[in-house]
């Protein structure tokens, strides 16, 4: 390495061009570079050429070629054509209708073409909403005649998309999948907070269909919604699946790619202490990030003999993926080990269109299939889409297949082959390198923006530009060296390569590139030694780099196209010994990863870790300093094995030294498990870092959310009023937080999206369309001409309309059925609202539910289990219509304890939007005591703060409660410092000052009074809060609801009083923050507020669950 470093040096010096580009010092904040009008598809590797297929068809889900080299597409309508290149020109020119579909076909998404003297027939098979079809041409026509129904029979979902993706085994055996039952709800917890999710369900499933089609069986679970499958060389089954943790904290957050083994389950829903406690979440192979970007089609890259071979060699038998939302494609290259697979990706391309699906051509070109309109859903069935070829249109030239970390200060990018010095002559200046968490190659030709919070948190999070000092290639030009400022931050770079044209440039029609290499870097890997053997024993490095992985297998497996290893490749005969120096992070090696900004409602045991290792030569683990030799097993081979602490499993510092024997095949390998599930399992490449990089801090993060300006001002709860009345109409088809229909899509997740498509979808609401919600037009077969959504319950079919009105179909009475130009929601809401129910409504819809900061050090106490809640609300009587107008004031005072105690400020403006959100409910706020006009117009006073009391209170409040006014005091605001007699003879019992005993922790309340109305269904309860005593005032003279033992004795800690016409409510709970989230005591307090106003006791049920801590 060093002579190669040499010859660099001299490169610099006579390659024109080349040499130092000297930048101004440091690492700057860098903006996020864009190229105007990018190329509807930018290659980032040089050597290719783009066409657009001059055929018109609207949005094609699925591209596949047919055995003499016609194209098939299954459009989003369910329409499939045949194209062909009638002039030679190497582009489909002509697009034969082989079936159209009259509504047989919906949601169609996955495209097999029947192999040759297929015993079936010839055609394609094709999964959509409830079933598998074959569809078959008989006579040879190239247009098909029937369709067969090849497997059915499954729980159908409500859902527009059911079944999706479909592969063929070896055996002639069919694969498909089964979405998720209810992605919104996956444990299908009922109101009771029962779950219902079953295992042994179709759900969310990988199907297989014996090759007869006599019988379907489940192959594995935990399938959320699987998009492709695809078999590999070896005959292992592949599948893209797309994220969900927009709607489950941990519910695979980001893209992946799965390797589908029997009996597995794959993390959605994850396992869970109570609703799913009895799986394992299989790890994906590979996570495409960053978040949201939908990962869809997908094929396997042939390798130039039994199938045709898109780009360079090295790109043999890679899996070829798409990602729609953010327009990308992926080469995945795969190593398999003994315990697993592991994956290596590189970006190859970024589109201006929603990237669907992809295949390989018999020359070897790609054609890809991209959908019209914005992500996540484009412009559904009737859109116009675009079908292109991309060709490697210089087979000779140099292409990147590797980059790496070569030290702190030196990035090195291996090409497949010479590179020709022309193409980097003059351009050192102008090469870009930045670095952060969520910065990536092609981030300047990224124009789609899903429309979720997390990604405009990415965006908005810093990025910085990495100073390049010098620019070098090696002496076979092979390597390109950049020099730069140190690289320590654990994060990811992208470099960015202008690069000069070589050879004809001759315009053939294609679109035009920008020319420039584009690849990610990340200090992922290991540093590596090879010592040689030599006759005196003593042995001398002769190789000195970096490697991606411990295991060999793997690492040959990626760096079979650069030169530097294929140097190490050829001294290994000789044997010697391979030193190999990581930093390992094996944390969470089994637990799906929590979605940035999310918790989960339970606490994970301890997953301890052992690192296995193997080899048939001598070898030895150095872990955090220990060193274990391995020891030989019967069957010859070397194992060793080490168990790794919890609290340092993110930060395992490990060297391996493994022999190589002379003329042998190296075959260590690093592999692991868990206490809870022994089975070994390979290491992805993103748990190796290189042994110099950073530890502190975490880099993988978005930003904080930040205030979202438009909703400044904006009240959750009567935005929540907006969203349910006649005005808006959103509850007639929408479902959120829990309830409602589903006529549209729930819009729980809303949360995640940012303000600008959220307006959008109001505003221009067929600008794009949710594809589970798609607008049909159904012709029965007694004239009627119905359009809305159409969903599938215990065997009819349901369709909602723009009204929120349901019909149910049966299937004999349909006619036809025709996707809808444009989505049923209705137009014009926002005109129908003033600017602020508008700027509330996008507040409820952007806003989580009103809760109290859980800031407080100590650890918050479990949550409730929506069982528990519905047997306190069992019983609710119906309310009266209309409801009477109540005046509620809300009164704080200073905070006066420390983070998460007597948050009375935080109080103030959390109930008060909570509510807002009742009926006929009017909040107001004061800051220490009301004023006159509020205390002439308020129907009750809800005290939490710091108590006081004197004269002018006194005399206030006696003629408040002389109207019959009603109050409630909370915790310490029944402070009343000197004058605790009188204040008591207003509520009850009062605190004289700091003379009371108190007691921060545990609360154990006893209940009494279970008849009164305020304490109905409501069992002893367990708070973690504080408790009073020795209170001023005559316990006999109050109505007691709880008390807990104090000193020996009990103390009151909930009652009522009754002073003059008036009702006072009073709870010493209420210290801690989290208290006024439990639901129980939430229900306690709102009973409170009703009875003291003299209302129905129920008036506010519907508010308790709402931002709550409850068991999801």
């Amino acid at each position: 390495m060093s002579i190669v470093r040499f010859i660099a040096l001299l490169v610099w010096m006579l390659v024109p061009g080349l040499g130092w580009a000297v930048q101004p010092p440091g690492n700057d904040s860098a903006e996020r570079i864009k190229i105007e009008n990018p190329p509807a598809i930018q290659m980032l590797v040089p050597g290719f050429e783009v066409h657009e297929i001059p055929v018109e068809l609207t949005n094609v889900n699925n591209v596949r070629f047919r055995h003499d080299g016609k194209l098939f597409t299954l459009g989003y309508n369910g329409d499939v054509h045949l194209l062909s290149d009638s002039d030679g020109d190497g582009l489909e020119d002509q697009a034969k209708l082989f079936w159209k579909n009259e509504g047989s076909l919906r949601g169609p998404i996955g495209l097999l073409v029947t192999p040759k003297d297929y015993s079936h027939g010839q055609g394609i098979i094709t999964p959509s909403k409830g079933k598998l079809s074959l569809i078959v041409d008989t006579d040879g026509d190239d247009r098909a005649d029937e369709e067969r129904v090849v497997a059915t029979g499954w729980d159908e979902i409500p859902q527009n998309v059911d079944a999706t993706g479909i592969a063929m085994g070896s055996d002639g055996s069919l694969y498909f999948g089964l979405g998720t039952a209810n992605y919104a709800n996956a444990y299908l917890i009922d109101e009771q907070g029962v779950a219902h999710y079953d295992l042994q369900s179709d759900r969310g499933t990988v199907q297989r269909v014996s090759p007869d089609f006599k019988t379907r069986e489940t192959v594995c679970t935990g399938i959320r919604f699987p998009i492709a499958f695809a078999f590999n060389r070896h005959g292992d089954l592949f599948c893209a699946e797309q994220e969900g943790a927009t709607w489950l904290p941990n519910g695979n957050p980001f893209d992946e790619l799965l390797h589908i083994v029997p009996d597995r389950h794959y993390g959605f829903p994850p396992r869970h202490p109570r609703h799913n406690p009895d799986v394992i979440d299989e790890p994906s192979v590979f996570d495409y990030a960053p978040q949201h970007q939908s990962t869809c089609g997908m094929v396997f890259n042939g390798d130039d003999a039994s199938a045709a071979r898109f780009g360079p060699s090295g790109w043999a038998e890679n899996a070829i993926v798409c990602g729609e939302s953010r327009g990308k494609i992926w080469r995945t290259q795969l190593a398999k080990t003994e315990a697993g697979y592991v994956a290596s990706t590189q970006l190859l391309a970024c589109l201006q269109m929603l990237t669907i699906d992809a295949c390989v051509a018999p020359n070897g070109d790609l054609v890809v299939a991209c959908h019209s309109g914005p992500p996540d859903w484009g412009t559904g069935p009737t859109g116009k889409g675009k079908l292109f070829r991309i060709r490697m249109s210089d087979p000779n030239v140099a292409r990147p297949h590797n980059a790496w970390a070569n030290s702190p200060r030196e990035i090195q990018i291996a090409f497949d082959r010479p590179l020709d010095a022309a193409m980097l002559q003059n351009i050192a200046d102008e090469i870009v390198i930045q670095y952060g968490p969520f910065v990536r190659a092609g981030d300047p030709f990224e124009t789609l923006v899903p429309p979720y919070a997390v990604v405009q948190r990415q965006l908005a999070t810093p990025r910085r530009n990495l100073a390049i000092r010098g620019m070098a290639l090696s002496a076979d030009r092979r390597n390109v060296l950049l020099q730069t400022d140190p690289m320590l931050a654990n994060s990811h770079y992208a470099v960015s390569i202008p690069y000069q044209p070589t050879g004809d440039q001759t315009s053939n029609g294609s679109i035009e590139q920008v020319r420039s290499i584009d690849v990610d870097v990340t200090l992922s890997g290991v540093e590596t030694t090879f010592t040689g053997d030599s006759d005196d024993g003593a042995g001398e490095v002769v190789w000195t780099g970096w490697l991606p992985h411990v295991s060999w297998q793997v690492s040959d497996e990626f760096t079979r196209e650069s030169a530097i290893h294929d140097d190490l490749r050829s001294l290994l005969p000789a044997g010697g010994e391979m030193t190999m120096t990581s930093r390992l992070d094996v944390k969470d090696l089994l637990r799906p990863k929590v979605q940035p900004g999310s918790t989960l409602d339970y606490q994970w045991p301890e997953e301890i870790v052992t690192l296995t290792a193997g080899s048939s030569q001598p070898m030895s683990l150095e872990i955090d300093g220990r060193q274990i030799v391995a020891t030989r097993g019967e069957d010859g081979r070397f194992v060793a094995r080490v168990e790794i602490a919890p609290d340092s499993a993110d930060r395992v510092s490990l060297t391996m030294r493994a022999r190589v024997a002379a003329n042998s095949t190296p075959d260590w390998s690093l592999a692991a498990s868990t206490n809870e599930d022994s089975r070994l399992r390979a290491l992805p490449l993103r748990r190796f870092h290189l042994p110099w990089t950073s530890t502190s801090g975490s880099d993988a993060e978005p930003v904080e959310s930040t205030t979202i300006a438009e909703i400044e001002g904006g009240n959750w709860g009567r935005g929540r009023r907006v969203f349910h009345s006649d005005a808006a109409g959103c509850f007639k088809c929408h479902a959120i937080h829990g309830g409602g229909p589903n006529i549209g899509p729930d819009l729980t997740n809303l949360v995640h999206r940012d303000y600008a498509s959220v307006e959008r979808d109001i505003t221009h609401p067929s600008f794009a369309i949710n594809p589970d919600y798609l607008g049909n037009t159904v012709l029965t077969t007694d004239g009627r001409v119905l359009t809305g959504t159409l969903q599938t319950r215990q065997g009819h079919l349901i369709l909602g309309d723009t009204n929120g009105k349901i019909t149910r179909l049966t299937e004999a009475e349909i006619d036809t059925i025709k996707p809808a130009d444009v989505s049923v929601m209705p137009k014009g809401l926002d005109e129908k609202l003033t600017p602020d129910q508008f700027r509330d409504l996008m507040t409820f819809l952007l806003s989580p539910p009103p809760q109290m900061p859980l800031d407080s050090p100590i650890e918050a106490p479990p949550v409730r289990t929506q069982a528990e809640v519905a047997t306190v609300l069992a019983g609710s009587q119906p309310l009266p219509s209309p409801l009477d107008a109540i005046n509620i004031v809300l009164v704080a005072g200073k905070k006066d304890h420390g983070p998460g105690e007597h948050d009375y400020p935080a109080w103030q403006i959390q109930w008060g939007q909570l509510l807002a959100a009742a009926e006929a409910v009017h909040v107001d706020a004061a800051w220490d005591f009301p004023d006159d006009q509020q205390l002439a117009s308020a129907d009750v006073l809800v005290f939490f703060q710091k108590g006081d009391w004197n004269d002018q209170r006194q005399s206030k409040m006696d003629q408040f409660f002389d109207r019959g006014g009603g109050a409630v005091y909370i915790h310490w605001a029944v402070n009343g410092n000197d004058r605790a007699a009188d204040f008591s003879r207003r509520i009850g019992l009062a605190s004289k000052g700091g003379s009371i005993g108190y007691r921060h922790g545990p609360l154990a309340l006893n209940v009494h009074h279970t008849d009164h109305p305020i304490m109905r269904n409501i069992e002893p309860l367990q708070l973690y809060d504080e408790s009073y005593w020795r209170l001023t005032g005559e316990p006999q003279d109050v109505t007691l609801f709880a008390s807990s033992i104090e000193d020996g004795a009990a103390r009151p800690q909930m009652w009522s009083y009754e002073r003059s016409a008036g009702r006072v409510f009073v709870s010493i709970p209420g210290h801690y923050s989290w208290t006024f989230d439990d639901p129980i005591f939430r229900t306690i307090l709102m009973r409170a507020m009703a009875w003291t106003a003299n209302q129905p006791i129920d008036r506010f049920n519907e508010l308790v669950p709402l931002g709550a801590r409850i068991s999801k």
